[in-house]
């Protein structure tokens, strides 16, 4: 099962351009890439349904446009309080987490 840079170099490499991140269901494993919190024009990041694991990092409060947030996966630890600075975010999706 690839890797989120695996299977889309260009958020890793920087180059990705979009404001809409959808990776859903796709056999994603390891952690979430820190490259991905240097993409602050996304609005939505869907990456539910895969085998991430690790925890939500506080970086993800850079991601201040993301109106839909979805991370069900097997990810652990608990949700940092900096995703209350996220005052545009409407859907957040958490399920499966903590497995």
């Amino acid at each position: 099962m690839p890797t989120i840079c695996e299977h889309t170099p260009s958020i890793c490499d920087g180059t990705f351009t979009g404001t809409y991140l959808r990776l859903r269901n796709q056999g994603l494993t390891g952690t979430l890439p820190t490259e991905l919190f240097q993409y602050t024009q996304l609005t939505t990041l869907q990456l539910d349904g895969n085998q991430l694991s690790g925890t939500l990092p506080t970086e993800m409060a850079l991601l201040m446009q993301l109106t839909d947030l979805r991370v069900g996966n097997r990810l652990s630890g608990t949700v940092p309080t900096e995703i209350g600075l996220l005052t545009q975010l409407s859907i957040l999706y958490l399920h499966h987490n903590g497995r």
